[in-house]
């Protein structure tokens, strides 16, 4: 456990909101989308967006400090890494959006602790009402996956072996570790199987074996302990 032991530590602390705020306002505006390998100048870049000059400048500043924007003479160009994967609906942007929406929930977290009422409607309600959202929050799982994913797949643990993969969304953990050698079974919401199931359509019979059910209101989701190997539970409890 890191103690806090001084007051800069502690303001370190209260100020890591900002990058995250960059990074949200930049997306939400479309910015990765204007800025190119080329150097520009802000106005240029804020008569495409439709936006303040002066205060994009301050924005183009403080993604250049976070390293995503380079700058030469009076113009703003995306780095290498922004321009290859912070556009519109890349992965990173969705994660980006997913992240951003958390954000706003977790702010009020008094609230929660004061009422002892969740922010958010419960998960399993959310797929039937705010489908659209919910359809997009598991996208944005999915391509997290992809990049957390391969170094799951070097683990002893779970490779080889039939491995359980609880709240597994749409199956990209899954995918890793089958196509590394394990048989997986994925288990998940009726709702997200079948989004699972034609994103796992491609791999061989046997290799991920699909189980719709409710771990909350059905723990053992009828799988004998006994036969799996392991579990892996991973971006599960979100509420």
């Amino acid at each position: 456990m890191n103690v806090i032991s001084s007051p800069l530590e502690l303001v370190q602390l209260l100020v890591g909101y900002q990058p995250p705020a960059v990074l949200r306002a930049a997306s939400q505006l479309g910015l990765f989308d204007a800025l190119t390998d080329q150097p520009q100048p802000v106005s240029e870049i804020a008569n495409q967006l439709a936006v303040d000059s002066s205060n994009l400048n301050t924005l183009l500043a403080a993604l250049h400090q976070l390293g995503l924007v380079s700058i030469s003479g009076d113009g703003f160009a995306a780095t290498p890494f922004t321009f290859g994967h912070l556009r519109s609906n890349s992965d990173l942007d969705m994660v980006i959006k997913k992240e951003a929406f958390f954000a706003e929930a977790w702010l009020g977290l008094d609230e929660v602790i004061r009422s002892g009422r969740p922010i958010l409607a419960p998960w399993k309600e959310r797929l039937h009402t705010q489908s659209d959202q919910t359809k997009e929050f598991l996208y944005a799982l999915d391509a997290l996956a992809r990049f957390t994913g391969p170094a799951l797949a070097e683990l002893p643990e779970l490779v080889p072996g039939r491995i359980l993969d609880v709240g597994g969304g749409l199956g990209t953990y899954a995918r890793m570790l089958a196509e590394a050698g394990s048989t997986m079974v994925l288990v998940d919401l009726p709702e997200v199987i079948d989004l699972a199931r034609s994103h796992l359509a491609d791999l061989p019979n046997g290799t991920v074996e699909l189980v719709a059910a409710d771990i909350f209101s059905e723990p053992a989701c009828g799988i004998e302990t006994e036969s799996v190997d392991a579990a892996l539970v991973s971006h599960m409890l979100h509420d």
